[in-house]
């Protein structure tokens, strides 16, 4: 429970920090949100995307990614999963290609 509190509390500094940034933006992305669930996750598995960044801003407490096909091509599909889901230190792209590429 306490480190919910502590979650909720740094969420909320971030969010107060980039409200000036985010004016005449939709609102939600200014939010913290209790719960994001992202259906077909798949789809962000190219994390330059648009759609991805878009995701990858939205402030949550907790995040759920939905897919049925989480690999379509390789394995760096999951990348863009882990960055959504804020997984360490696989949220990482660096960290993520340096590690995976090196093992597999």
């Amino acid at each position: 429970m306490r480190l919910q509190a502590e979650k909720v509390k740094e969420m909320r500094r971030r969010v107060q920090g980039v409200i000036p940034i985010l004016r005449g933006m939709t609102p939600l992305f200014v939010v913290l949100w209790q719960l994001v669930v992202l259906d077909e996750a798949a789809r962000i598995s190219n994390s330059q995307s648009q759609s991805a960044q878009a995701i990858y801003n939205l402030q949550a407490i907790h995040k759920l990614a939905l897919t049925g096909t989480p690999l379509q091509n390789d394995y760096t599909d999951l990348q863009g999963l882990m960055k959504f889901l804020g997984i360490e230190p696989w949220k990482s792209p660096d960290i993520f290609e340096k590690v995976l590429t090196k093992h597999c």
